[in-house]
């Protein structure tokens, strides 16, 4: 997530509710207007990664949206769902369900 840090990360799914099991995947929702932004940061920083579909609500439509795969050293994979900036605030995340840096932080410290 650190890495990730202009894309305003939030952890989201199982890992954040406790129930991942051993291969469970992280998913991460990002935030940026810029749509190819992630592509970008990710190609720069050499990070192998597939592309797939999210779906996703964004106000009243449903919709599905680019995602992209990372697979880690230990094999787990990591889902990197980039939203445009203004979903950061429009009420789709709720605390208990999503966590930035700051809340994983503190989870990690209990």
């Amino acid at each position: 997530m650190q890495m990730l840090t202009e894309f305003h990360p939030y952890l989201t799914g199982s890992v954040l509710n406790g129930t991942a099991g051993e291969y469970s995947d992280i998913n991460l929702m990002l935030f940026s207007d810029d749509t190819k932004a992630v592509v970008l940061f990710l190609l720069k920083h050499n990070i192998v990664f597939e592309t797939s579909d999210w779906k996703v609500k964004l106000g009243r439509k449903e919709m599905a949206i680019p995602s992209y795969t990372l697979i880690g050293k230990s094999g787990i994979q990591i889902r990197l769902v980039p939203l445009p900036e203004n979903a950061r605030f429009s009420g789709i995340r709720k605390s208990a369900t999503h966590a930035d840096i700051k809340a994983v932080s503190a989870l990690l410290a209990a």
